[in-house]
């Protein structure tokens, strides 16, 4: 899944994000002004690894299916006469969108490479709202963006991860932890804790190389 326009710089879709986001609304909105803003940083690379990142873990918790995309997922969302704030929970929003049909008409609007990464980025929104719920953690961009920067790159390894933040019943504000936002104790805590999930992935060597890199260690 590959992002177009958007490897620019946000400048390149910043209008239609603003656009999508005023007509989504609400929180959902809020949070996909964030990924925009997010991935406008990103290297081309890290973009589609986080981007692919987060459709992987989306498939193993069943947010998503496989032939389920994020930008279908994003126009849908556009094309609504409902809002996540209409409904009980995201996972009742996304099976809303999923009963949509898509006409000819409107997949012409994915050949528009501009709007076809606004509506993925409004897809990668859903699916986090969507896997936060499934697993009652707050998992947002940073921490995925994270996870891709160590080389994480399948849903099962990031499973393993959230798993072991259950366990030891730690909230995984990875990104934070990392980045200095959070007290010294707290942070502590977190990376202890990922420390421990990466140890839990299948041949780990690398990523767990990756993480002592990226913390300084």
């Amino acid at each position: 899944m590959v992002f177009g326009v958007i490897l620019g710089g946000l400048s390149a879709i910043g209008g239609a994000l603003a656009t999508f986001c005023s007509t989504i609304g609400g929180a959902l909105g809020t949070a996909i002004s964030t990924i925009g803003i997010a991935l406008a940083k990103l290297t081309p690379e890290l973009i589609n690894a986080v981007s692919n990142l987060i459709t992987a873990v989306s498939q193993i918790f069943d947010i998503l299916t496989k032939d389920e995309k994020p930008e279908e997922i994003g126009l849908k969302a556009s094309l609504s006469d409902r809002k996540p704030e209409d409904f009980d929970s995201t996972l009742e929003y996304i099976q809303h969108l999923r009963s949509m049909q898509l006409s000819p008409e409107d997949l012409e609007k994915l050949n528009d490479e501009k709007m076809k990464d606004v509506y993925k980025i409004g897809g990668m929104a859903i699916q986090i709202n969507g896997i936060n719920e499934k697993i009652g953690m707050d998992l947002n961009i940073g921490d995925y963006v994270k996870f891709a920067e160590i080389g994480i790159k399948t849903g099962e390894q990031v499973k393993e991860i959230i798993e072991k933040f259950k366990e030891k019943d730690v909230e995984p504000n990875i990104n934070d932890a990392i980045e200095g936002n959070l007290d010294i104790e707290e942070a502590s805590d977190i990376i202890q804790t990922l420390k421990e999930g990466v140890l839990e992935i299948e041949d780990n060597n690398e990523i767990w190389k990756q993480l002592n890199e990226m913390l300084g260690a």
